[in-house]
């Protein structure tokens, strides 16, 4: 069976669209109610170079604007929404870490797995707990120094913490 390179490309960028889509907030007020300070978070803190890596996860959006490849300003309260797996089921203690140009962890932030993602499920099949892995979060810049942050969400595993990187950057300014 042979396919036209046209219809390798559409169903790549089929498959692409479908794990990075944006699933509509039912609540515009979700990110207030789940709004946490940074300083809120109990669980250990992640040394982000000692982490095993992890690729079930995406940093979808800031607001209503996507990620993209360059800084994304933040300068006022606005909600994080993306999604979050782990190979072995539900991820432990789900957090959004805020890393400076030092490479130390600025502030974490507790993630709640909540929000539905069916085109999550459909693109990665046969992986467990993935139909709830959607999240948002509140990201308040008042509480961060002025400087670029890379963002990493980060759990705990059996084999130990856990750290995936889409290259998502924010630039805090004032």
């Amino acid at each position: 069976m042979s396919m036209k390179p046209a219809a390798i490309v559409t169903a790549g960028l089929g498959l692409l669209l479908l794990a990075a889509c944006r699933e509509p907030n039912a609540n515009a007020l979700y990110a207030q109610a789940h709004a946490v300070a940074p300083a809120a978070l109990s669980v250990a803190p992640v040394q982000v170079a000692q982490a095993l890596p992890a690729a079930l996860c995406n940093l979808e959006f800031a607001g209503d604007v996507a990620f993209a490849a360059d800084v994304m300003p933040v300068n006022a309260p606005v909600a994080i929404r993306g999604w979050l797996g782990s190979d072995d089921g539900a991820p432990r203690d789900p957090r959004l870490l805020l890393v400076d140009a030092a490479g130390a962890v600025a502030a974490q932030y507790p993630l709640t797995l909540d929000r539905e993602r069916p085109d999550v499920v459909r693109a990665y099949p046969g992986r467990d707990g993935l139909q709830r892995s959607g999240f948002e979060v509140r990201l308040d810049p008042a509480a961060l120094a002025p400087q670029d942050y890379h963002l990493y969400l980060a759990y705990d595993a059996a084999g130990g913490q856990r750290a995936c990187d889409n290259g998502r950057r924010v630039r805090v300014s004032r």
